[in-house]
């Protein structure tokens, strides 16, 4: 099915036009595609022009960004992984995802991390709001909806000096989880540097604010 919307056009705004498979539908001032996953909206923003909002149906999501101190450095860890938006090769992401309905932020954060690495000791939160990874695009209600961040610390025993690939997890901490060999710990700065997610970017900020 083809789906297309075109603004009617005149000197006020009118409206959209719908197309179903290359039949007008309608003239309509807004436009609404549910799914369990939540509810994109088509209209006219208070920011006075029209685009799409997507309202994610759990309430946002979580992060968790793990930390080690080594020599007085704090060193980040992110996983690599493919992201549809963000071109063809993986890259450096933080660990997380959307809630699961009835879960709390906390849980996702406790459950996405074991999930993407394998252990879990206490996650804390972190210094600042839900934050909103793209206000143009998704609806949050910063009381309680968006991203949380929370923070994980991670014994310096468990890390491994690479060389060749800068710290990683030791393999004893890590046996059997899926994305082991893909999570790796940056000096803050490198991570800063190395991720284009701005999740990532806004979370690592957080951890800052509250730890140093």
């Amino acid at each position: 099915m083809a789906f297309q919307i075109s603004r009617i056009p005149g000197d006020k705004p009118r409206g959209w036009a719908v197309y179903i498979d290359g039949i007008l539908s309608r003239d309509v001032g807004t436009v609404k595609i549910a799914s369990k996953f939540g509810e994109m909206t088509y209209g006219l923003k208070p920011e006075g022009y029209d685009g799409w909002i997507f309202h994610e149906s759990g309430g946002g999501g979580a992060i968790t960004i793990p930390f080690v101190r080594i020599n007085r450095e704090i060193y980040i860890g992110l996983i690599l992984e493919p992201r549809l938006n963000m071109g063809e090769n993986p890259v450096w992401c933080a660990i997380g995802g959307f809630k699961d309905p009835n879960e709390t932020h906390r849980c996702t954060a406790e459950r996405e991390t074991r999930e993407e690495v394998g252990f879990l000791t206490a996650v804390k939160n972190l210094i600042g709001l839900p934050f909103n990874s793209n206000r143009g695009f998704f609806q949050t209600d910063i009381e309680d909806e968006g991203i949380h961040a929370y923070g994980l610390e991670i014994p310096v025993e468990w890390i491994m000096i690479d060389d060749n690939d800068g710290c990683r997890l030791s393999p004893s901490v890590t046996i059997g989880v899926k994305k082991e060999t893909n999570v790796r710990f940056f000096h803050w700065q490198d991570a800063v540097r190395l991720t284009p997610d701005g999740i990532a970017l806004a979370g690592i900020a957080q951890l800052l604010a509250t730890i140093l």
